[in-house]
């Protein structure tokens, strides 16, 4: 799916998959070591963290498809589209009774802001698959969790738009505009996943935009003309070095 939308030069995003990935791992301090060792324990811990991880979620992005990953049946055993009320409870109860669950990913709609075309009036914009997120379980052969991993369980969350972004994926121009309007509601998003879950941040990696993101998302940019200056100067006419 081609998730490019472009109003104008100075409206508009790009997609790439994995542009930003932020990295959590579990905390044993706000989490019960003893919870997870125990398979079928650690299936509840697990649907608790996703069943928070979706109300966190509120104004930011709504669950679009899950998929669960098992030892026994391999990578998407079980999907579930959630596009109906009753939808997001099965897949709930499913994770709930699945005791060898090694993966579970969550697709995106993010809730986003843009401009109407002409104008400066904002108007919703949803992003179908705009970001991920993928909770990763370290298990042995025998379906134990492996202590031995430096992250038996981690959460990513993995972005997939460059619309939070003050500068643009393909470096044409400065996106401030739209990075303004959305760029509040990642950096909550970002925080309430430290305050919410039993997780702790690790690392993020943004390879096209290591000096413009943090840990709570993406930095403005430092020592840059505004918006309202670069217009003002591209109004003036031309100086040459012979001007009077």
């Amino acid at each position: 799916m081609n998730l490019e939308k472009k109003m104008n030069n100075k409206t508009a995003w790009k997609p790439k998959m994995g542009l930003a990935i932020w990295n959590y791992q579990l905390d044993f301090s706000k989490a019960s070591r003893s919870q997870y060792l125990e398979p079928h324990q650690r299936a509840i811990a697990l649907t608790d963290i996703v069943f928070n991880l979706c109300n966190i979620l509120d104004n930011f992005a709504k669950p679009q498809k899950a998929a669960i990953s098992t030892i026994s049946l391999g990578e998407d055993s079980f999907v579930f589209y959630l596009n109906s009320p009753k939808s997001m409870p099965k897949f709930l109860r499913k994770l709930e009774q699945t005791p060898d669950v090694n993966n579970i990913e969550i697709d995106l709609t993010l809730e986003c802001l843009e401009f109407a075309e002409g104008n400066h009036i904002t108007k919703k914009l949803e992003i179908p698959l705009g970001a991920y997120i993928s909770i990763s379980v370290e298990l042995d052969d025998e379906g134990n969790l492996d202590l031995s991993s430096e992250e038996p369980v981690s959460l990513n969350f993995c972005l997939n738009v460059d619309i939070y972004a003050p500068i643009k994926l393909i470096r044409e121009d400065y996106n401030d505009e739209l990075a303004k309007l959305n760029g509040h509601k990642l950096t909550n998003f970002l925080r309430r996943i430290e305050a919410d879950l039993p997780v702790e941040f690790v690392w993020v990696d943004a390879p096209d935009y290591e000096e413009f993101v943090g840990r709570y998302g993406f930095n403005p940019i430092l020592n840059q003309e505004s918006k309202t200056d670069r217009d003002r100067a591209s109004k003036l006419p031309k100086q040459t070095m012979f001007s009077s």
